[in-house]
């Protein structure tokens, strides 16, 4: 049990290590002189971030990254070495729920740097880092999914009706937002075909 301790000690500590370092380059990204257009394959004109990390990337999807590390880092990690070190105290299991839920968010924000982000000199810190938190999620999920079995509590509070009617409108309203913006992403590119076939047809 203590070896098993030990390890995810060192895996939370390697986590946030390499947290510190994706986050602190995706903010020294921050530059909008360097922009540049390029033409891709479909004949449109796509303007590029061209500074730091984040040089290959969309105008669009750049600043959207550097956010995220901007929360990642300021809110997130202290988050993270809170928990940390409170479980290096004291095992508890509310800990291990909290630590579960930060891990998870931040798994979710590995993901996306990792599926999400163009190529770049950060890619295989971005692939350890997703390798990193995968582990560590399913390892507390395991735990919990076995004290739970064991035990019909396993923390001293309890879900309200609020808590619950507020996660399932927070769950709803996240569907609703994604299908809106891709509705709304069909509507932009059916109106783009059109604008061309108008174009052609007054040639």
């Amino acid at each position: 049990m203590n070896y098993t301790k030990r390890v995810f000690n060192i895996l939370y500590g390697l986590a946030l290590l390499l947290l510190l370092i994706v986050t602190i380059c995706g903010l020294c990204s921050f530059n909008t002189t360097s922009a540049y257009e390029i033409v891709n394959q479909y004949g449109e004109n796509i303007q590029i971030w061209g500074a730091g990390i984040y040089a290959h990337d969309s105008y669009f999807k750049a600043p959207i990254f550097i956010g995220s590390d901007f929360t990642i880092l300021i809110c997130v990690v202290p988050l993270l070495i809170v928990t940390f070190l409170g479980i290096k105290k004291v095992s508890s299991i509310e800990y291990d729920i909290r630590m579960f839920g930060i891990l998870s968010l931040l798994l979710y924000y590995s993901a996306s740097q990792c599926f999400g982000v163009t190529y770049n000199s950060l890619h295989l810190v971005y692939i350890m880092l997703f390798s990193i938190l995968f582990f560590c999620t399913g390892g507390i999920f395991i735990k919990l999914h076995t004290v739970s079995v064991q035990k019909q509590e396993v923390c001293s509070f309890h879900f309200t009706k609020g808590m619950k009617i507020f996660l399932l409108t927070a769950g709803i309203a996240l569907i609703v937002a994604r299908n809106c913006s891709n509705c709304f992403l069909c509507f932009f590119n059916v109106l783009s075909k059109v604008k061309d076939l108008l174009r052609i047809s007054m040639l």
